[in-house]
């Protein structure tokens, strides 16, 4: 899903772009194993403007999971540590 039709060139401001347009398309966003830095942090940002929950796993296994961490401190997101979270978060 894009905004750029096929064979256009590939920037961080399309990705951006797309990764807005993919949150707003989404029942939620779930995190998994990302840095403070990284580019999921866009698809984050936008789903929380567009009202759409997020969810961050926490995973523990030495994977980096520091913004994961972070927006769950901060209450920006739900915490997933298993399974079970997303089962209870997914109810239809």
């Amino acid at each position: 899903m894009s905004e750029c039709g096929p064979g256009a060139r590939v920037s961080p401001e399309t990705l951006v772009r797309r990764d807005r347009i993919q949150s707003g398309l989404a029942g939620c966003v779930v995190l998994v194993e990302a840095s403070t830095a990284s580019g999921s942090m866009h698809a984050v940002r936008a789903a929380r403007a567009q009202g759409r929950p997020v969810y961050a796993v926490l995973s523990g296994r030495g994977a980096d999971d520091s913004a994961a961490r972070e927006l769950v401190a901060a209450g920006r997101a739900n915490a997933v540590r298993g399974t079970a979270d997303l089962r209870r978060a997914f109810v239809w």
